[in-house]
């Protein structure tokens, strides 16, 4: 995927004008972009409303382009954050940067290596 992807920070500010401006510059770049967009939540350790918010007005807006869009979630608290409020039901998330620019492909490949690593043995029956 990291072929012409574009990686975009999520915005984070405490302050109404600052989150204001992140959104607006956030939503800007989602429009403009012509290949799939990675945005990385790594900077988060948690998401308020106001996040989930503009995190779905991006998900309808790469949708509205038919733009892929992925989410970097960066943490196992933040990822399940995100499934609780199903946005994992509706664009891919990946743990790591790495692993969202390796793209599918990629992932495939080293599970199947890890499972080849690993022998798997059935029970033994009594």
């Amino acid at each position: 995927m990291s072929a012409g992807c574009t990686v975009l920070p999520f915005p984070s500010a405490s302050d109404f004008r600052a989150r204001s401006a992140l959104r607006k510059e956030l939503l800007r770049a989602l429009r403009s972009s012509q290949a799939p967009v990675v945005l990385d939540l790594t900077g988060h350790c948690t998401l308020d409303h106001e996040d989930v918010e503009l995190l779905l007005e991006c998900v309808a807006q790469a949708t509205g382009r038919d733009t892929e869009l992925v989410l970097v979630a960066g943490s196992r608290a933040l990822r399940i954050v995100l499934e609780v409020v199903r946005i994992t039901s509706l664009v891919r998330v990946f743990d790591c940067l790495t692993e969202a620019l390796a793209g599918p492909e990629a992932i495939a490949v080293e599970l199947a290596q890890d499972m080849q690593a690993v022998p798997f043995q059935l029970p033994r029956s009594a």
